[in-house]
């Protein structure tokens, strides 16, 4: 169950607090970094939850290995830099629905989310092969790359990926990762191909049509909960 190798580096948000009077809903009071990645500790099972904020709306990420929900909120990236710290109180005392925490007494930020287009840099050719590595210490994959077109995505029949996920958060041929021969190793680029929920690379949001050069130790995060991790094979 335990994926701290795999988050080593993945700032912790904070520790999830019980809501009054309903089951499996934790709450964390400080506001992440729209764009960030951030792991928190499963209240109840132990597990690493990944959050990944994308706007000022309350997000609920729910536990993959057991039932507890983990509502946070987050603020713009100006707002970090202006040191708002003070925001109003994010939880109230009463939530209409356990499984619907959205009643839960959070004040919207009025900013607009940034959305930040990252553009392609050129690094240094990488020696040897790559591969993506995801899951947890005892049920640990991973995916070799090979040159040409590698392309990642949901689970589909009709337009299948090289690597598919069982995520129906995560959109078919969600993104593609170029593997080009340079004079000394290899350059990997990746594009973002289709995408109905984010992707973010090192906790940078990417939209379609996006590339970005990934290097070693680099993290990508797709759809419900889905992060890879780019390695030296």
């Amino acid at each position: 169950m335990s994926q701290d190798n795999d988050n080593r580096g993945i700032p912790f948000l904070g520790t999830p607090q019980k809501l009054n009077n309903y089951e499996h809903v934790y709450g964390i009071k400080r506001p992440g970094v729209i764009g960030q990645i951030y792991q928190t500790k499963c209240p109840e099972c132990g597990g690493t939850v990944i959050i990944s904020p994308s706007d000022t709306k309350p997000l609920k990420t729910k536990c993959i290995y057991c039932k507890a929900i983990i509502v946070t909120r987050a603020i713009t990236r100006e707002e970090a830099a202006m040191a708002v710290t003070k925001p109003a109180p994010m939880f109230a005392t009463s939530v209409s629905s356990a499984q619907q925490p959205e009643g839960v007494g959070t004040q919207r930020q009025s900013a607009k989310p940034i959305t930040k287009t990252v553009k392609v840099k050129m690094p240094k050719g990488l020696e040897g092969k790559a591969k993506l590595v995801w899951g947890g210490f005892f049920n640990r994959k991973k995916y070799v790359l090979h040159m040409g077109e590698n392309t990642i995505g949901r689970q589909d029949d009709d337009r299948p990926s090289d690597l598919m996920f069982d995520d129906e958060y995560m959109s078919r041929q969600s993104v593609r990762i170029d593997v080009q021969k340079a004079s000394k190793g290899h350059f990997y680029k990746l594009t973002v191909l289709h995408t109905a929920n984010p992707v973010m690379v090192n906790g940078e949001e990417l939209r379609e049509g996006d590339s970005v050069y990934i290097n070693y130790g680099d993290t990508i995060a797709m759809g419900y909960n889905t992060f890879l991790t780019f390695k030296s094979d």
